[in-house]
């Protein structure tokens, strides 16, 4: 049950403003256009993604118009249902509270801003995507069967990073966690069985995306395992933090000590491609793997490695366990939408 329920003042309010937010938008477009942005928006829900996370340029923008478009043809939707629907009902509650949604979104992505230069106040550019390198994940992805065909990899990378981000790099191996994550800080501990324990506070989150917390259970036979237990005997858990940059930097610096003739260049996220395509090439379930990865949504997963660049004793197969605070979504083929939630706005599902 919807526990969103406005004062008639409040509501007025929001109407009036999310109007005026959707006056913005051009919806006066050719029905070959409406359908397009309808389909690009409805493939981002699936995939529970947001319109910035795109490897280029054409795309940002694309999904940037198709995901407004979208939201003020949803919008009008709704609010047409609202006046139809009985006043204080929860159907009712609920269809303000997606309106509210909406607007809120058009306040961090005003129709009118430019997302190239930030004016009006975008929340996201297309400079901002390029900065802070979301189009790695797929030259990472693409170059990833390179690095997996070298013999002892992880081994051999380990040896060549420098003492102090040691323990970070062990966690990043045998979880394939972002260096964000690393940042947060990873509780290490190991549990009665004597297999060690990785505690991991999510990036990316909100109402929809993301894990929390996720917990790992890893067999204590992995190098990396050993090399983290062997701390425990001096402390019953600790916490392995390590600046993210700073960290990531330190792999791509290991990884041209290690491997001076690979053209690729090595990084966190090689690592976590890495862990998600021996997961799936060992045939562990999708739930599995999107809690490994710290995702709320089985599609998220596509993004990250292939099957067949899993290897045999790779990373990924040291994981023996894992749980995460929330159930996962399957979106690889998700049912049909709700009537109200049609038109739901990014973390409101």
């Amino acid at each position: 049950m919807s526990n969103f329920q406005p004062k008639l003042a409040e509501e007025y309010v929001l109407i009036k403003k999310i109007r005026e937010q959707i006056s913005a938008v051009n919806l006066k477009v050719s029905e070959r256009t409406a359908t397009e942005y309808r389909k690009t928006f409805q493939k981002l829900q699936e995939k529970g993604v947001h319109f910035s996370e795109a490897s280029s340029k054409n795309t940002f923008y694309k999904n940037r118009a198709a995901t407004l478009f979208s939201l003020a043809e949803g919008a009008k939707f709704l609010m047409n249902q609202r006046d139809k629907c009985e006043k204080g009902t929860e159907y009712h509650a609920e269809i303000v509270q997606k309106l509210a949604e909406i607007s809120k979104f058009f306040d961090d992505f005003p129709a009118n801003s430019d997302p190239e230069s930030n004016e009006n106040g975008s929340k996201i550019t297309w400079e901002d995507v390029k900065s802070s390198k979301k189009m790695e994940s797929h030259s990472k992805k693409n170059g990833l069967g390179k690095l997996v065909k070298i013999e002892n990899w992880e081994q051999k990378l380990f040896e060549k990073c420098s003492t102090k981000h040691q323990n970070a790099l062990a966690v990043s191996l045998l979880s394939g966690c972002r260096p964000a994550e690393i940042e947060a800080g990873v509780l290490v501990k190991n549990d009665e069985s004597g297999n060690l324990v990785l505690q991991i506070k999510g990036a990316k989150l909100s109402e929809i995306r993301g894990q929390e917390i996720r917990e790992l259970s890893i067999s204590r036979e992995h190098f990396a395992a050993k090399f983290l237990l062997g701390q425990l005997d001096r402390a019953s858990e600790i916490t392995v933090s390590s600046n993210a940059k700073a960290f990531s930097d330190a792999v791509r610096q290991a990884g041209k000590r290690a491997f001076p003739r690979l053209r690729v260049g090595v990084s966190p996220y090689s690592i976590r491609h890495a862990v998600a395509s021996s997961l799936k090439a060992s045939g562990v379930d999708a739930d599995a793997v999107a809690m490994t990865l710290g995702h709320a949504a089985t599609a998220s997963q596509s993004a990250y490695g292939r099957a067949h660049h899993g290897t045999a004793g790779a990373c990924g197969l040291a994981i023996v366990g894992v749980s995460a605070s929330r159930a996962v979504r399957n979106t690889i083929k998700p049912p049909p939408p709700a009537k109200a939630s049609r038109f739901a706005a990014p973390g409101m599902r």
